[in-house]
């Protein structure tokens, strides 16, 4: 097993795994050059998502009186933690750190932010995240990696055939435009009820009376406390019945957003020489809540002071 990243967006962009047969395929969306990331259309692929992952709603929150605009409602802003060029510091044969200053008033976020995100391959097959931050200003901070995978192959065709587990007994509820309502419900009884493993593509069509109709693109929360920091613990599996191949995912992070691909087109040519395809591959994006700067009821995602952000998000690759 190996993995290529980039300094640009502190990028993941190739994972080279065997199959049973021994034969290696690549199993995430990415390019062969800089022209693919460059693209401002180009959703995310691999990159590392600051200053805060996922939506917020009408791009503004307030903080102890003060209202910050932002520059976008998604994903850190019009230019994200993914549209830098970010430091790199290898660490041994299997380990590399990337250093990114992000200033006071960067994309409207408060406070002079410095980033550390660091990458590792272990003999376990295991790819770890490690999210560290801190800030001269009390803001908000949720840091994620946002690979698409497709285990039978990155451009293989549909992820139907995929088995999908998410341990989690809490859904966000969103409104049509994805935007958190502030409800946090009980999956039980609803189409996120993910808890056992069972077959994707069924899975997916469950949800096409709920709103909204496009499969899975859904928060969970692992946990109905306010922790905002949790021991590192399993919260996803992934297989693939016919490569062999599984992805398990643990996290410290609160919660995960599970995106089904659902806005991909098959217009998108990747480093394999393959075609995207709308649903052909997905996204785990463990989180902060999403929206929760403004939301009291959500754990807190506002770092102070002297506090240090640390998120640890591990994936595992398994096979028969």
């Amino acid at each position: 097993m190996s993995i290529t990243v980039i300094e640009y967006g502190a990028t993941l962009i190739s994972v080279q795994v065997p199959n049973g047969q021994n034969e290696t395929e690549e199993l995430i969306i990415g390019f062969n050059n800089l022209t693919g990331y460059l693209n401002p259309h180009e959703p995310y692929f691999g990159a590392t998502i600051g200053r805060y992952a996922n939506r917020i709603a009408n791009a503004t929150f307030s903080l102890n009186g003060t209202t910050y605009n932002l520059t976008g409602v998604i994903h850190g802003g019009a230019r994200g933690f993914d549209k830098h060029l970010w430091n790199s510091t290898q660490i041994g044969d299997r380990t590399i750190e990337f250093h990114l200053f992000s200033p006071d008033g960067d994309q409207g976020f408060p406070g002079n932010v410095h980033t550390i995100t660091t990458f590792s391959l272990t003999d376990d097959n295991e790819i770890q995240f490690t999210y560290d931050a801190s800030s001269d200003k009390t803001t908000p901070i949720s840091l994620t990696n946002h690979g698409y995978w497709n285990l039978a192959g990155a451009g293989s065709g549909n992820i139907y055939g995929h088995q999908v587990q998410i341990l989690a007994d809490i859904i966000v509820v969103v409104d049509k435009s994805l935007i958190p309502t502030g409800e946090l419900k009980p999956v039980t009884g609803t189409p996120y009820d993910l808890k056992e493993i069972q077959k994707l593509g069924a899975a997916m069509n469950k949800t096409l009376n709920a709103i909204p109709s496009l499969a899975f693109d859904n928060a969970w929360q692992f946990e109905s406390s306010n922790a905002t920091h949790r021991n590192l613990t399993q919260v996803v599996k992934m297989v693939e019945p016919k490569s062999g191949r599984s992805l398990e995912i643990s996290t410290t992070q609160p919660c995960i957003q599970f995106y089904t691909g659902n806005g991909l087109t098959n217009k998108t040519i990747m480093s394999n020489g393959r075609h995207t395809e709308r649903q052909g591959a997905f996204a785990f994006e463990p989180q902060s809540l999403p929206d929760a700067p403004n939301h009291k009821n959500f754990p807190s995602p506002f770092i102070n002071p002297g506090d240090e952000y640390h998120q640890v998000q591990a994936q595992i690759q398994v096979q028969d």
